[in-house]
């Protein structure tokens, strides 16, 4: 009966006396990380800065690191959206990235409140380039971003792009294009004022564009015409201007 707890102890000892070598033993102190995107392209995330936020979680052996808290501090990095971080025996570690994708900016009051990736995630980033504008709340950002598509490709025939497009909560929309024009197309039939619109914008008011401040749209027969010059500003199209607008 001793000896066999003899034994036991003895081979418990030895465990702990393993597992202590393994964790100390230099041999397996991480030696080198690797971080990588999808494609191999770092096309916004810093993989310096990466590595760097990386290091004190990285620094011990192969067999002590947490690697949920690696993952975690990863996807603080700015445009980084996801992460996945393996071990390689004896000492490499391998961090995979996604980085995100800005497929708009999303404004409040004005300011910009966020980037937008093509599925509506809104994130925070310094980004430089030219992207539309979405102004809407958070929940109707998704829909926003499949609409704004919808009316690029129809005023494309134009050589008009949207600046910005807004939805409010009331349901309506506006557009404000890349010269400046807004277009008011309110709640109802948008689609079908649009298209109209494309065929008031060819015809009637394109040779104007840099004394037009607004197109409204929301009227059965016409369009309503915001004059930048107020001594054009009572003209409407096809002399069909009508009082109360169709919301």
């Amino acid at each position: 009966m001793k000896a066999k707890l003899f034994f036991f102890v003895s081979l418990i000892a030895l465990c702990a006396s393993l597992l202590y070598w393994l964790t100390q033993s230099p041999y397996f102190r991480i030696a080198e990380v690797s971080i990588h995107t999808a494609d191999g392209v770092f096309h916004h995330a810093n993989q310096r800065n990466i590595y760097q936020a990386l290091l004190p979680t990285l620094s011990s052996s192969f067999f002590n690191i947490n690697l949920q808290k690696a993952e975690e501090i990863t996807k603080q990095q700015e445009w980084v959206q996801s992460a996945q971080i393996s071990r390689v025996l004896p000492n490499k570690v391998i961090v995979n990235i996604t980085e995100y994708t800005p497929k708009a900016r999303w404004i409040r009051d004005n300011v910009q409140a966020g980037l937008i990736t093509e599925e509506g995630e809104i994130f925070q980033a310094q980004f430089n380039e030219q992207l539309p504008e979405l102004d809407g709340e958070e929940q109707y950002l998704k829909e926003m971003l499949t609409s704004f598509q919808v009316f690029q490709n129809t005023l494309k025939s134009l050589h008009l792009s949207i600046k910005r497009l807004q939805y409010t909560s009331r349901g309506a929309w506006t557009l404000v294009l890349d010269n400046g024009v807004e277009v008011r197309l309110g709640k109802n039939d948008i689609h079908t004022r649009l298209a109209n619109f494309t065929k008031v914008w060819a015809s009637e008011l394109q040779s104007q564009v840099h004394n037009i401040d607004y197109v409204d749209m929301r009227y059965k027969n016409g369009a309503a015409v915001g004059w930048l010059n107020e001594a054009t500003s009572s003209e409407n199209i096809k002399n069909n201007l009508i009082s109360q607008p169709n919301h």
